[in-house]
């Protein structure tokens, strides 16, 4: 579901074509772990690609202060927690047009894409090394707080209750 197949194939094809050399870094488990170090390693892409297994909070906090970008390719979102996780740490986003990140993605936030593909990734992550700069670590920091901190949030459930009692 979360499309790390379609990132190892997008991270295959920019291999050579990359002006700068990238790490992929990915935290978690699942059924699909085994497959997806068989075939990050047929692809010949186990040097860029790690692989870190479940992470604690604290630890997960640090990759993500430690990242140029976040990428997710996923295939349906409901919403993208992990979004605005990375987004108040203030990285640019990649994101698939999956149901949540196109509420969450703007132009100014990162770059969407349509899932499944893996030459529109591979575009988008070149698309980003060569454009990191022009994305603010602090404003994408403070949209994040506009539309997703705790008074935005209290703000947006008072007018649904207001709508709600006025139904």
């Amino acid at each position: 579901v979360k499309g790390v197949d379609v990132l190892l194939d997008a991270v295959k094809s920019i291999s050579g074509r990359a002006d700068r050399s990238f790490t992929v870094r990915l935290a978690g488990t699942g059924s699909l772990k085994e497959d997806l170090e068989q075939q990050a390693r047929t692809l010949g892409i186990s040097e860029q690609v790690l692989f870190l297994g479940r992470l604690s909070r604290d630890a997960m906090l640090k990759e993500m202060q430690e990242a140029n970008c976040f990428v997710l390719p996923t295939r349906y979102e409901a919403f993208g927690v992990v979004l605005i996780e990375a987004m108040a740490c203030g990285l640019p986003l990649i994101a698939s047009r999956s149901g949540g990140p196109d509420s969450i993605v703007t132009s100014e936030n990162g770059l969407l894409i349509e899932p499944d593909s893996r030459e529109e990734l591979a575009e988008a992550m070149l698309n980003m090394m060569a454009n990191i700069s022009a994305y603010s670590a602090s404003e994408i920091r403070a949209q994040c707080l506009k539309n997703y901190g705790d008074r935005s949030v209290m703000e947006q459930y008072n007018r649904l209750f207001l709508q709600l009692l006025q139904e």
